[in-house]
């Protein structure tokens, strides 16, 4: 799975650079070809932000933190980030997961071996990290 964005920048590449840097939530920067590659450090998905109680928020989202690739590509009007490879690491053992056990998001939002969502995901799941990444990322 891999999440998507275009933000419209007036920033200039090394600009974008700095606001990278500045956010801290990307480590192992590398910079090539107006490209910022890194690892999203782990983070808590901002389900209140997005507009859901803990009630109608799946515990997969509530009880962890995100990690995953990303890849932040430079345009003279806008940049795109890419984020695949996400991972969901538990911050306490519950009955999906033991603490610090990292699970792939493909095996909470697609369906068993297919390219198909799962109708929870398409929900709160995917609205929460949807602006939860949205969030992080506009510079």
């Amino acid at each position: 799975m891999i999440w998507q964005q275009n933000f419209p920048t007036q920033k200039t590449f090394n600009e974008l650079i700095s606001a990278t840097k500045q956010a801290g939530i990307v480590t192992n920067i590398e910079f090539s070809d107006n490209k910022i590659i890194g690892n999203l450090k782990p983070i808590e998905a901002d389900y209140r932000g997005a507009g859901h109680s803990r009630s109608n928020t799946p515990i997969y989202i509530l009880n962890s933190r995100f990690t995953a690739f990303v890849i932040i590509e430079f345009s003279n009007d806008h940049y795109t980030v890419l984020i695949k490879k996400i991972n969901f690491i538990a911050k306490s053992s519950n009955g999906l997961m033991k603490q610090d056990e990292q699970e792939q998001i493909e095996v909470q939002a697609l369906k068993n071996k297919s390219d198909e969502f799962k109708n929870i995901f398409l929900g709160s799941a995917s609205e929460v990290l949807d602006f939860s990444f949205t969030k992080m990322f506009t510079f």
